[in-house]
């Protein structure tokens, strides 16, 4: 967010117009960490966020600040999520909060912030020092959350006799194959099933921003996959693919 100078003594404080905007990517925010330069919450967490120019709509200032401070290309819901007002410094602020998404690339940062994160809600809840800024996130996760969509890929295991803890552990939602995805802002979590009859079969859900974000995935970290896979022959004895699918569309 861009500082402004304080107001000279006994002139009105001016009312500021600003943006914030919550980048998601594979389920996880995007935040941002002020420099330590800035003069307004410098060291801070927060999002992406600006100053609205004379004259420009909240949503044309969303997208600039966005590719401003981040170099990504994001959609923004032209909804926005919620309107708050705050305090910038000595100056009234009303701040309009939309929601984005981010299929990939990397993060340019502008000389606004020093470090960027792809954080879960809770961490950001955790590192973010403005109450209404954290309340604006919640719901802009949950208009996230509802909007759905995604790419599912399924496999199917049948575990060994006896290592059916070790592999529940191993590829369950916290397991080590689970902590492997998440090196990719774009994954969104797995899911472990179990056969109820006791037949030692196993279907896991790996659920990913796109089929492309999960290709992507693959390539770069082609290697460290694929020795995570030989650690695994030991608990199976059979796994299979089950398919690729995409969500179908809301009607």
């Amino acid at each position: 967010m861009p500082d402004s100078a304080a107001s000279p003594p006994g002139v009105d404080a001016p009312f500021v117009g600003a943006v914030s905007v919550f980048v998601f990517r594979g389920g996880r925010l995007l935040a941002m960490h002020r420099a330590a330069d800035r003069d307004a919450a410098p060291g801070a967490w927060d999002a992406v966020s600006g100053r609205v120019q004379a004259g420009e709509h909240p949503f044309d200032a969303a997208r600039r600040e966005s590719a401003e401070e981040t170099g990504l290309d994001v959609a923004i819901d032209p909804s926005p999520v919620t309107a708050y007002t705050a305090k910038r410094r000595e100056a009234d602020m009303l701040v309009v909060a939309y929601r984005a998404g981010s299929d990939g690339g990397d993060v340019v940062l502008s000389e606004e912030h020093d470090a960027f994160a792809w954080m879960t809600l809770e961490e950001f809840a955790a590192a973010c020092p403005f109450p209404p800024l954290v309340a604006a996130a919640r719901l802009a996760a949950g208009r996230a959350a509802a909007a759905g969509g995604g790419h599912f890929v399924l496999w199917e295991f049948r575990v060994r006799a006896g290592r059916e803890g070790e592999f529940e552990a191993a590829c369950g939602p916290d397991g080590d194959r689970a902590r492997l995805f998440r090196r990719d802002p774009a994954y969104r979590g797995t899911e472990l099933l179990r056969d109820g009859a006791g037949a030692r079969r196993y279907v896991t859900i790996d659920r990913w921003t796109s089929r492309a974000a999960h290709d992507a995935f693959l390539a770069r970290w082609r290697s460290e996959y694929a020795a995570l896979d030989r650690r695994f022959e030991a608990l199976t004895e059979h796994e299979a693919p089950l398919g690729r699918y995409d969500a179908a569309p809301a009607a």
